[in-house]
């Protein structure tokens, strides 16, 4: 421009180029910081955006190996605590059960009779004034079959629950595992078409400097490779994050735990 080979036109539409590319890079350099600040609150610290932050994405993982048992979903924490609920209603089943018979011994230890059951039925025994425990039972035999009614409800509500837990856990792997198909497709096509955009640029570069080319198209083959990188970036880092899903969704890795060793 200052030499007479370029109208103010090119200049105004680069420096227009410039500011546009200078208030991008603040808002993310904004969104960076706030993001760091947030770590650190997470990790416990005072969020001053000093902690360090690697430069680069981590390497892409590894291909899913094939066969991942489906026992491993039993390390979920949801399904575990899914799983206890389902024991402690089944053992209050039980225990209700249990309760509508009298606690007595009907066998001695050596598996005779005893006298409980003739001493519960005995007219002169004091056992129907002071052995209320035994006794009881029999005299509030409704309410216990409503608690055990009420205990086989609870029962199955927990059976469903662990059942929707397993459905749950399911879809969410199933989710990962289609989504980690799809983005590896996406890394691959976005990597390709981060590179033809840098070559385009470059050319629309050389041919410029060569009064073959306008500013416009200039500016706009470096828009596109920009816009192409960013997208590029942007889903090799959704693969990071669907990869932390897939594991989160199985609950870990993809080998079992081994305990004591083995």
């Amino acid at each position: 421009f200052e030499q007479g080979v370029r109208s103010s036109l090119d200049l105004r539409l680069a420096e227009a180029s410039l500011a546009g590319a200078k208030a991008n890079v603040a808002e993310r350099i904004t969104a960076a910081n706030r993001a760091t600040r947030q770590l650190e609150v997470l990790l416990g610290r005072i969020p001053s955006n000093k902690l360090v932050i690697p430069e680069e994405l981590p390497s892409m993982p590894a291909a899913v190996p094939a066969g991942v048992p489906a026992k491993l979903l039993a390390r979920r924490p949801d399904l575990v605590a899914a799983e206890h609920r389902l024991n402690a209603a089944g053992a209050n089943v039980s225990q209700a059960k249990a309760s509508l018979y009298p606690q007595i011994s009907l066998t001695a230890s050596t598996g005779t009779s005893t006298s409980d059951l003739s001493n519960l039925v005995s007219g002169d025994s004091l056992i129907w004034t002071v052995g209320a425990n035994l006794i009881q039972p029999v005299f509030q035999g409704r309410r216990l079959r409503q608690n055990v009614n009420m205990q086989r409800a609870n029962f199955k509500a927990a059976e469903s629950g662990f059942r929707s837990a397993v459905l749950n856990a399911l879809s969410e792997v199933e989710n990962a595992l289609d989504a980690e198909a799809h983005l590896a497709v996406m890394d691959e096509s976005l990597g390709e078409a981060h590179k033809q955009s840098q070559a385009a640029a470059q050319i629309a570069l050389e041919r410029y400097d060569r009064g073959l080319e306008n500013i416009i198209t200039l500016l706009e083959a470096r828009r596109r490779a920009i816009d192409a990188e960013s997208r590029w970036w942007s889903v090799r880092r959704l693969r990071l994050d669907n990869r932390i899903n897939l594991q989160l969704a199985i609950g870990g890795g993809f080998e079992p735990i081994k305990k004591h060793g083995i």
